[in-house]
């Protein structure tokens, strides 16, 4: 079972309050002005939408920064810390730059005498750190030692570290926040289109071409009602209090947070929104350390990403907006002039204003809103029957530009299995020295023993599991492997053993699971007879090149000439650590070094690949570097 460290990879001293125990994450906002409460500049804003006839209310839901730069008081930076709301710029600049305004909360904390100072933006909590002066984003996840959570057991979390945990994390909810009907409406009307159809409709109503002015107010109220329908029934809450740090015992049903078993299962990991089926109790029940609550779980987080998407910027809407703006300009011009003849001709001049308002009417069809949202809702319509769901309206448009689909080939064109196929040690010498999977004796036992330790498989009931690639390199080691669930025999994860050779036992000290920041994964292998301690390093040979003391001068010709043979190349390194200097175990960056040489693998086409790709015209789409791509291409 992977360590509670594994999963989190963030230190902690034992000694310190809840509040050393908090996980931070980097700041998902671009600038922070922050503001005080002012009532004089709150009522000089009243004072300045009552004088602008509702103007400034129409500007500052277009533009929400309007409403906070003129009714609230900024503060400098160095005082944010005091700050009652937060100003906060999500993406953009200029004209386009978009603001949100977030309320900044204070809590006392009676234990430690320092209040509280938070503000929640997309979801997560952001605290001030009175140390730095600023705030930082944390995350409702656990950030403790195993050992010190399998002290507490049998007695849980008392009820102070529950109420500060709630306190500062807020209660285990994933919760979509309901949008009010009546702001909604009033959203809705004060978008540019729905304004001017109003305008449109007053100066029709005033020269009694009414049944059409009707139409289109009846229309469009329709519409409008559909689309706020919409986003009102999407709503849906799941509500909990656990807290992290939390010892609960798992039972049948779904889960409502992250959690990591602390009984030796077969899986090791449960996440929020999963169910469980079975249960074999013990003793004890089968119990569990809550990692993450929230939306700091990853179903939480997939919900972030739904709800607060990646901006995007809309060229269909933005050219139609220009597109109006020339026709306004037109009409305007046109009105000019009409109003101009009109004097002339001693027609009443309110009654040439609002005979030439006609032009304006028209030049900018009334009907577009109309025409646009009835497609886009229809659109919604036949995705909800397929049970596909969109709460953003605008990418249905960005959709319905794509003329052409790419897929994965993942499992689709190659098989479900990987081949090792061997290794290539010679990088450092001028002849080629390539072991084939028949050959694996002459595969040097440096790199041997890196085969068979540096993975992140798992035994269980006599079989291997984990990922293909993993498996098929480790067969290929002619090791034996055997998880320990004691520490009988050291403080090893696990154990390897040749099979030519059953006195050489090697213990895994640390494995460090695959990371895709860095494209790599490692171990700390020890061997038991001599003490010896031996470092691993897997991953793409580009990563594992970049922290190794020598590289190769050919490393990146090789490794394309490989991949345009159909193999994937995995480069290793490895590292004899002296046992006179003291190592962090617990840091990867202190433990990975030196580059060894490359893994080949082979990924097979399925026989019916071939007659496939005849009869498609494809575009390659590959997860991993470019050049793994290129051998399904040729084929």
């Amino acid at each position: 079972m992977k360590s509670l460290q594994e999963h989190l990879v963030v230190p902690i001293d034992e000694t310190a309050d809840v509040r050393a125990q908090l996980v931070h994450a980097p700041s998902e906002s671009i600038v922070l002005q922050p503001f005080v409460f002012s009532f004089i500049r709150l009522a000089l804003y009243c004072a300045l939408v009552v004088c602008s006839c509702g103007i400034l209310l129409i500007v500052s839901v277009w533009f929400p920064q309007v409403f906070t730069r003129i009714a609230r008081k900024r503060i400098p930076f160095a005082s944010v810390g005091d700050a009652d709301y937060v100003l906060i710029l999500v993406h953009g600049e200029g004209f386009r730059a978009r603001w949100v305004e977030c309320p900044v909360h204070r809590q006392s904390d009676e234990h430690t005498k320092v209040p509280w100072v938070w503000f929640e933006f997309k979801k997560h909590r952001y605290v001030y750190n009175f140390d730095r002066g600023d705030f930082q984003r944390y995350l409702s996840t656990i950030c403790e030692d195993l050992e010190c959570i399998r002290a507490r057991t049998h007695d849980g979390l008392d009820e102070y570290m529950v109420t500060s945990k709630i306190e500062l994390f807020g209660p285990n909810r994933v919760l979509i926040d309901k949008p009010h009907v009546l702001m909604l409406i009033f959203v809705k009307l004060v978008h540019p289109f729905y304004l001017f159809q109003l305008f449109s409709a007053g100066v029709w109503f005033w020269e009694e071409y009414t049944v059409y002015a009707i139409v289109i107010l009846v229309l469009s109220a329709t519409s409008m009602t559909y689309e706020i329908y919409s986003e009102v029934s999407n709503s849906n809450r799941l509500r909990s209090m656990l807290v992290p740090g939390d010892i609960l015992v798992v039972e049948e049903g779904p889960m409502c947070a992250d959690v990591l078993l602390l009984s030796e299962y077969k899986t090791s990991f449960l996440h929020a929104g999963s169910t469980i089926s079975t249960v074999r109790e013990g003793d004890e029940g089968c119990k569990g350390v809550v990692l993450s609550t929230g939306f700091s779980t990853g179903k939480g987080e997939l919900f972030r990403s739904i709800l607060f998407p990646k901006p995007i910027v809309f060229e269909f809407e933005r050219d139609s907006y220009r597109y109006l703006a020339v026709l306004w300009l037109v009409a305007i011009a046109a009105f000019i002039k009409r109003v101009s003849e009109g004097s002339k001709v001693g027609t009443p001049f309110a009654e040439t204003v609002v005979n030439s308002l006609d032009l304006i009417t028209v030049a900018v069809p009334p009907a577009l809103p109309l025409v646009l949202s009835s497609g886009i809702g229809f659109a919604m319509k036949r995705l909800q029957e397929g049970g596909i769901f969109c709460i953003d309206s605008q990418r249905v448009n960005l959709c319905g530009q794509i003329s052409c689909f790419c897929f994965d080939k993942t499992g689709t064109l190659t098989q479900e299995h990987l081949s090792f196929a061997g290794v290539d040690v010679s990088l450092f010498h001028s002849a080629p020295s390539r072991a084939t999977s028949t050959q694996t004796i002459d595969i040097p036992s440096r790199f041997r023993l890196g085969m068979a330790t540096c993975h992140g498989l798992s035994e269980h009931d006599g079989n291997l599991q984990g990922y293909l690639l993993d498996m098929a390199m480790f067969e290929a080691s002619e090791f034996t492997l055997r998880h320990l669930h004691n520490k009988t025999e050291g403080n090893y994860v696990a154990i390897v053993i040749t099979k030519d050779d059953t006195s050489k036992k090697y213990g895994i000290i640390k494995r460090f699971p695959f990371d895709a920041t860095c494209q790599r994964s490692s171990a700390v292998v020890e061997e038991i007879a001599t003490g010896k301690r031996f470092i691993f390093v897997k991953g793409s040979p580009e990563a594992v090149s970049a922290i190794s003391t020598t590289t190769p001068p050919d490393l990146k010709h090789k490794t394309l000439s490989y991949s345009a043979d159909g193999y994937y190349c995995i480069g290793f390194g490895v590292k004899e650590l002296n046992p006179s200097i003291s190592f962090d175990f617990n840091s990867r960056e202190q433990v990975e070094n030196g580059f060894e040489g490359l893994a080949l693998f082979k990924n097979e086409l399925k026989p019916e690949t071939k007659n496939m790709i005849e009869e498609l015209d494809i575009a390659v789409i590959d997860g991993g570097r470019a050049a793994l791509a290129v051998p399904e291409r040729k084929a």
